[in-house]
């Protein structure tokens, strides 16, 4: 068993070093149980029609998630004896006063978020959806609502997986995962070709071969991860792929396989 962290919410790093962000689900689950208390609770309950343990709402205000006030109205936390206690504001992941965090408007602008609030997980293959797609402009304080009090993680690294891309699409960030998407899609193994990492220029120092994808030759990929301010690509040119390495069409989509020695 390994050994565990726990990581201060919004203090310091815990699994990725310098890219390293923490964050969770676990405020939806705690606003979730306030308001059904507060449902099951409020109403108008007394003889004398204010309430005796009512009064403003212990939950008002700005929701462990987004949204203003999780639980709010005259009715106390649970609702009180008295009062009109509800659930109240603009509640979910919406962000703070209606902010949505996923909306953006162009491509490059948005980044994955680990759902674990640990910054990322220990197998590099962990699916596509254990992360959140956010617009970069959002993303501290989307970890601030979404992580919330003391968090153990994985005392662990694992790299970053470059066929999980976070996209701009139709002006929301999305999670994809490269392999499954049309950015691979092919007919043919000529629609296919090797790349050294998914950001907008080709990694010029790859640090192994699982930074090795496939991508369509169909599909421009740079035209969805090159953000409009990002600038020329550094005077580098990437290295040769390893030897054995192929980019193949195997149902529909291009893959990295590996041919055996010796042939």
């Amino acid at each position: 068993m390994g050994r565990f962290v726990v990581r201060r919410a919004r203090h310091g790093k815990c699994l990725r070093g310098e890219n390293m962000n923490r964050r969770t689900f676990r405020g939806f689950f705690v606003m979730a149980t306030a308001g059904a208390l507060a449902l099951a609770c409020g109403g108008s309950t007394s003889s004398n029609g204010s309430g005796g343990a009512g009064g403003q709402g212990a939950q008002a205000g700005t929701g462990a998630q987004a949204g203003t006030g999780a639980v709010s109205g005259s009715g106390g936390a649970l609702g009180g004896s008295g009062g009109t206690g509800a659930v109240a504001g603009s509640g979910g992941s919406g962000g703070t006063a209606g902010v949505d965090w996923t909306a953006c408007t162009d491509p490059g602008t948005c980044q994955l978020f680990a759902n674990n609030c640990c910054g990322g997980y220990c197998d590099t293959n962990n699916p596509i959806s254990g992360w959140t797609a956010v617009n970069e402009n959002y993303y501290s304080d989307y970890d601030k609502a979404m992580c919330v009090g003391d968090i153990a993680c994985p005392g662990c690294f694992a790299p970053d997986n470059p066929n999980n891309l976070a996209l701009c699409r139709q002006q929301h960030c999305v999670a994809v995962d490269l392999r499954k998407d049309t950015l691979s899609e092919c007919t043919a193994p000529s629609d296919c070709k090797l790349r050294w990492g998914t950001s907008c220029c080709e990694t010029c120092s790859p640090q192994g071969d699982y930074e090795l994808v496939a991508v369509s030759t169909q599909h421009n990929l740079e035209a969805e991860v090159c953000g409009p301010f990002g600038g020329a690509c550094p005077p580098c040119a990437a290295p040769d792929y390893p030897s054995g390495a192929l980019a193949d069409c195997i149902s529909g989509h291009c893959e990295v396989v590996w041919a055996l020695p010796g042939n």
